[in-house]
């Protein structure tokens, strides 16, 4: 990905521990990431990526609250492999950024029960 970004800065780096200055941008956005990690490094995350806004964080995440989640919760689905997605729940995750300074404005999904994939808007605390 980072070969075809006609960016003029690339940067490689860990989500856990990003090379970037507090409050480096108005707005940031994780996709499809929070829902492959441990809870301990989901937070580690959201701590940075609340770190470097000054502003808003959006992100995704897989629902805890969606038919697959469910599926898999009763054992009718299983995950890939070890490291497949891990469901969030609401609650969880809204805890994660207020532990890390932000408030959750809302949460959006394109079909609420059935996409697994939900995104959430949080605004970092003194923006």
């Amino acid at each position: 990905m980072l070969a075809e970004c006609e960016a003029p800065t690339k940067i490689q780096a860990s989500a856990e521990h990003l090379p970037l200055r507090a409050d480096s941008y108005d707005a940031v956005l994780c996709c499809r990431l929070l829902h492959h990690l441990s809870a301990d490094a989901r937070r580690q995350v959201v701590e940075e990526l609340c770190r470097v806004s000054r502003g808003l964080v959006i992100a995704s995440f897989w629902d805890a609250t969606s038919w697959h989640a469910l599926r898999r919760r009763l054992g009718l689905r299983r995950g890939a492999h070890p490291s497949s997605r891990r469901a969030v729940s609401r609650r969880e995750l809204q805890a994660d950024f207020e532990a890390a300074g932000a408030t959750v404005l809302g949460h959006a999904s394109s079909l609420r029960f059935v996409s697994p994939q939900t995104f959430l808007a949080a605004r970092v605390h003194g923006s």
